[in-house]
């Protein structure tokens, strides 16, 4: 799936594609971001690669003012702990309650890209029903979404297409960095809880 560069309120330009494979068991995101701000131009080419298991982020190209600074190193997070977390929080939540509570309505089908998936808003903020996030989901799959001022919307999807291999591998020649999501999410929890 390809989407429509987004305006990010001068912070850049980015443009997405979302590549599935294996069912969706695999998800690679490449995300080009051009920004001008305060004379600064910046280039960013990434890849994040998920496949429920392990995530891994790199980049590969970055540019500012010119000047080449992408780093060769690919981070590597183990996502099996969040995984586990987010199952242990989703046995405790309610989806029936949590749509109520945020005000979920269905509102009829819209078409993106050729295809017709689901409208659908919610309210972000239970005291202001009013300021709510709408969009648009096909095959559990985003086609589009507004948010105040930051939208963002499929322009292509291609579907049963082969996809290169290569984008869910770290290409050779980076350096894999092991990253402890679960780690360092109890880190930033204990060091919050010391500043109070």
């Amino acid at each position: 799936m390809h989407y429509e560069p987004q305006n990010l309120m001068g912070m850049g330009t980015p443009t997405e594609t979302l590549y599935f494979d294996d069912y969706g068991r695999k998800e690679a995101v490449e995300r080009i971001t051009e920004s001008s701000v305060m004379g600064i131009k910046t280039y960013e080419h990434t890849m994040q690669v998920t496949d429920g298991q392990t995530g891994i982020f790199y980049e590969i190209k970055k540019t500012v003012n010119g000047k080449d600074e992408a780093s060769k190193v690919a981070t590597k997070s183990d996502l099996r702990e969040l995984r586990e977390m987010a199952q242990t929080m989703a046995k405790s939540l309610d989806v029936n309650e949590l749509k109520k509570n945020m005000d979920y309505r269905e509102e009829g089908t819209e078409t993106i890209a050729g295809v017709t998936g689901k409208n659908y808003s919610v309210a972000m903020n239970k005291k202001q029903p009013n300021a709510r996030a709408y969009g648009v989901m096909y095959k559990n799959i985003v086609l589009k979404s507004e948010m105040g001022s930051i939208s963002m919307k499929a322009a292509s999807i291609e579907e049963n297409v082969t996809v290169p291999a290569s984008k869910f591998e770290i290409p050779a020649g980076y350096t894999v960095q092991e990253f402890k999501a679960a780690e360092e999410m109890e880190k930033a929890a204990s060091m919050g809880e010391s500043k109070e």
